[in-house]
């Protein structure tokens, strides 16, 4: 596939000025369909240039970009070189915002999945968990808040080194943040664990695509799993067992939902 080819119709001056910094890091990665959904947001001015990719995935790499007010982050999902696409159904299962899913379409898949994860950031920012902000979703194409300093992305919560006050501090600050996804989003991460909460002066859970509403039939197994996740992790960083949440604190959760 050739860039050049697939986009007939954009000029010559544009191209030369877009093209080098998408070229290098995109094509070849990713299918046509999704370069043009990346040349409508350079186009439009909301990516600048693209700096450096930050993380990949089983589903997704993420880019850091330039915005037109500072770093973004680009979460691109793959639509064809990952089979990661066959679990996102299951994920699905209750949501009335996504109930007209065709199965067998993966590209649809995809694409439903970028539009719930900026969904569920949506409702989460909105509650004030601290998740990175959403801007932008188009086809496969998520943008979001760059969590980071420096221009440097902020590392994962399992490649940070804190003091004992420190770690203890960031359990509560979690703890607080899971309580106010469930209670005041009616959300359940349904992933959470070390390698997908960012830290940068504090906590920042990401990776939103399978977090579920409270309807949905595993909501309250996965919620079990996501604070014995943390459980885990955090009790290996000795700040006391007696400092770490219950799964009975869970059903007063869901209640206070309710």
């Amino acid at each position: 596939m050739n860039w050049n080819d697939e986009h007939e119709g954009i000029s010559k001056v544009e191209r030369r000025e877009k093209d080098s910094d998408l070229k290098e890091s995109l094509e070849g990665v990713f299918d046509a369909k999704t370069l043009r959904y990346l040349y409508d947001f350079m186009r439009k001015g909301v990516i600048k240039r693209f700096i450096t990719n930050i993380s990949q995935g089983k589903e997704a790499r993420v880019y850091q970009a330039e915005g037109e007010k500072g770093y973004i982050a680009i979460k691109i999902f793959f639509t064809s070189s990952s089979e990661y696409y066959k679990t996102m159904p299951v994920y699905m299962e209750g949501d009335p915002r996504f109930s007209r899913l065709k199965r067998g379409d993966r590209r649809e898949i995809v694409e439903t999945w970028a539009r719930k994860e900026f969904a569920n950031l949506s409702e989460a920012y909105a509650v004030g968990v601290h998740v990175p902000k959403p801007l932008f979703v188009k086809g496969n194409v998520l943008i979001m808040q760059f969590i980071g300093g420096l221009g440097r992305p902020a590392p994962t919560l399992r490649e940070v080194r804190l003091s004992y006050n420190s770690w203890s501090r960031a359990y509560k600050q979690i703890i607080s943040d899971l309580q106010r996804l469930v209670v005041k989003a009616g959300l359940v991460h349904a992933d959470l664990s070390e390698y997908n909460i960012l830290f940068y002066r504090r906590p920042y859970i990401i990776d939103m695509g399978q977090a579920v509403m409270l309807s949905h039939p595993g909501a309250e197994e996965f919620l079990v799993r996501d604070l014995n996740n943390l459980n885990n992790f955090f009790s290996k960083k000795e700040i006391g067992l007696k400092d770490l949440v219950k799964e009975d604190l869970i059903k007063r959760w869901l209640a206070s939902h309710r």
